[in-house]
């Protein structure tokens, strides 16, 4: 306690003491609003990279499904018009109609 009381005697007396104080404490302030500022902006930059990360990665997949899927459409499509499967496809139907009969 006698040591705070004389720091604070000593305050009071010098006059340099008082400016360095008042000076130290203004840094202080800025670098902690600086701080929080940062903080703020860097989280909000990291946010939108993640984003934007996020949504490249899902392009990418979406263009891969895409060519992968646009391979077994055109195997299909090329099935449902193909003669052959069509003919097989009303001889399989007719067999049905006559086992039911």
């Amino acid at each position: 306690m006698k040591r705070i009381c004389g720091a604070v005697q000593r305050c009071r007396q010098h006059l340099w003491l008082q400016v360095c104080m008042i000076f130290g404490v203004s840094i202080a302030v800025v670098i902690i609003c600086y701080h929080q500022y940062m903080r703020a902006e860097y989280s909000g930059f990291l946010l939108e990279k993640n984003y934007l990360m996020e949504q490249k990665v899902l392009e990418t997949m979406q263009k891969n499904l895409d060519h992968s899927l646009k391979e077994y459409i055109d195997m299909g499509a090329s099935i449902a018009v193909n003669d052959e499967v069509y003919s097989i496809a009303e001889v399989l139907n007719k067999l049905e109609l006559s086992e039911r009969k």
